[in-house]
């Protein structure tokens, strides 16, 4: 595995007040440290440098539910993002489900969702996502995130935000940046 680098992808600005690129297509996977299942989301991610990002997790998230459990242990969580994967995964991603978000993908298909595991950690990814970024959520650190333009025509301020460390990219042949 080579060293990742964020800034060898067209990840944009997509507004000219922004504090910088963001992901926001990409579909978060994370596990629930007690009971493994997976969690699909959508979670801003500016780009602060070749491996590290910082991560919106919003109080309602599952994802900041499973970090808030393991954090003051001092532990990161492990997680991916999938760009471009099948479309039902994207839906599911919008869901507010409590059990595995991949049944809500799977049932959406009509069949089950094809994953693999992660190459540097234990997340299972879509097997067919154009892109799949792996990495993990930093115990204990926050750094100035935002702002950003909404979808709503608002800029977001900016605030102390989660920190993640990229470890891992892969993708496919000549991959589509969604």
């Amino acid at each position: 595995i080579r060293a990742p680098d964020l800034g060898k992808w067209p990840i944009p600005t997509h507004s000219p007040l922004d504090a910088g690129a963001f992901i926001t297509a990409g579909v978060v996977i994370a596990r629930d440290p007690e009971t493994g299942r997976h969690n699909l989301s959508y979670n801003r991610m500016q780009i602060y440098g070749r491996d590290r990002t910082g991560i919106s997790m919003n109080i309602w998230r599952h994802i900041k539910a499973f970090f808030d459990q393991i954090e003051p242990r001092g532990v990161n969580l492990p997680f991916c993002v999938a760009i471009g994967p099948d479309p039902v995964v994207m839906m599911a991603a919008a869901f507010r489900y409590d059990g595995d978000e991949y049944e809500v993908a799977g049932s959406l298909r009509g069949a089950p969702i094809p994953v693999v595991r992660a190459l540097t950690c234990d997340v299972m990814v879509p097997a067919f996502s154009e892109i799949v970024i792996e990495g993990e959520v930093l115990a204990n650190v926050r750094e100035m995130e935002g702002p950003m333009a909404e979808f709503t025509g608002h800029y977001s301020g900016a605030d102390p935000k989660h920190v993640a460390r990229i470890t891992a990219i892969t993708h496919r042949a000549n991959p589509i940046f969604q």
